[in-house]
């Protein structure tokens, strides 16, 4: 194994924003990435065009998000414009495997994070990327069957995803044979601004001032990595100092709804419900908590409510978007209209939810094993144990 520059290995095209004025949604000229916004689940969904291309990529590129979700990774499966926001990287010949690079991005994307500079969004620069160390063995092989091995432990962890989204898929359906599509609610269930029916509290802002008088401890918080949709992801949980006052305020009870203020399309309005999943843990301020009167509505009943095409329509409507970031505050949060099914009904969606728990945990905790053992082979992997 030798350690090189990954600008030795792998050439680097950093994306550059085309004239406005080609952008069109009718298919003339190159599909175009912006961002994270435009990735899929491998390879891009992009909904804009543009007739007047600057960097373009090649099929079989690895696409990389720069800004905002830094560290993203899509296959180029065919010509792309690539916008400020993403870089297309291309391995030298002979000298770096594609899917060994693709699992090595995975493996080093802390790392580029770590690089990231900006205030209202932070990014890296193409000498943050060429500078990153990359872990080669000497020959293509032996990087293709590194990378196969990760490919296989990856597959697991995919597996249990999917049966996961499956049983997911059976709990939306029960919601939706209750409750009736939120986006048309055929069952003309009553509105209700969200702020009439909650407290809504953004939560603890890192960084800031304290009296050198006050006392602090140490305790977990979420923030927006944690806060996935409809579930958390607590494969990694950071603590921060607070006063007893401010965990007082921030702290997190059974039943809180968690939401994400935004950052990327797809994590605006992002949420789950809190169950006690630690003993004592906040929240910082990129995270809303939504404590809502449950004599009204059943918190996992609203959770479903915002993470339907409804709530996502409504948020994207309402937040304040610069490029390829979209963000939501306090007060259009509360303007929210929820839907107020019956209690019986609300109660019958509430047995099937916790019918389905033994199921979710038991998932959620072979997900969470599969991650561990993939995160291992990773790094026995890059350190040439592997």
């Amino acid at each position: 194994m030798r350690t090189v520059p990954l600008s030795d290995v792998c050439d680097i095209s950093m994306g550059q924003a085309p004239k406005g004025t080609s952008y069109n949604i009718n298919g003339n000229g190159y599909p175009l990435l912006a961002g994270a916004g435009d990735f899929g689940d491998l390879t891009p969904v992009s909904s804009k065009f543009t007739s007047q291309p600057t960097k373009i990529s090649k099929p079989n590129d690895i696409l990389l998000c720069i800004r905002a979700t830094i560290g993203d990774l899509n296959w180029s499966d065919k010509e792309y414009c690539l916008g400020r926001g993403v870089a297309g990287l291309r391995p030298k010949n002979g000298s770096l495997d594609h899917n060994y690079l693709w699992r090595w991005l995975t493996f080093a994307r802390r790392d580029l994070e770590k690089r990231a500079r900006g205030s209202t969004f932070k990014q890296v620069s193409r000498k943050d990327i060429a500078e990153l160390e990359i872990t080669l063995p000497e020959t293509l092989e032996e990087q293709r069957r590194i990378a196969a091995i990760l490919d296989k432990a990856d597959a697991i962890r995919l597996k249990r995803e999917q049966a996961l989204t499956l049983a997911d898929g059976l709990l939306k359906s029960t919601f939706l044979e209750m409750f009736g599509d939120p986006v048309t609610n055929p069952m003309g269930w009553d509105e209700v601004p969200l702020g009439d029916i909650a407290e809504i509290t953004s939560g603890l802002t890192k960084g800031r001032k304290v009296k050198p008088d006050q006392t602090l401890r140490s305790l977990p918080y979420m923030r927006v990595a944690n806060v996935q949709d409809g579930f958390l992801d607590l494969n990694e949980i950071k603590e921060i100092e607070a006063t007893e006052t401010e965990i007082d305020r921030f702290r997190l009870y059974e039943g809180d709804l968690l939401l994400t203020e935004g950052g990327d399309p797809d994590k605006l309005g992002r949420g789950c419900v809190w169950r006690e999943e630690l003993p004592e843990c906040i929240h910082q301020n990129h995270i809303f908590r939504v404590r809502v009167d449950q004599s009204v509505i059943v918190p996992d009943v609203l959770s479903r409510q915002i993470g339907s095409r409804r709530g996502k329509d409504y948020f994207l409507r309402a937040a304040k978007q610069t490029t390829g970031i979209a963000t939501i505050n306090k007060r259009q949060l509360s303007a929210y209209p929820v839907l107020l099914p019956d209690r019986a009904a609300q109660a019958r969606y509430q047995a099937a939810r916790e019918k389905a728990d033994p199921l979710l945990s038991k998932l959620f905790d072979e997900i969470g094993q599969a991650e561990r053992l993939f995160a291992s082979l990773s790094q026995r992997a890059f350190r040439g144990d592997l």
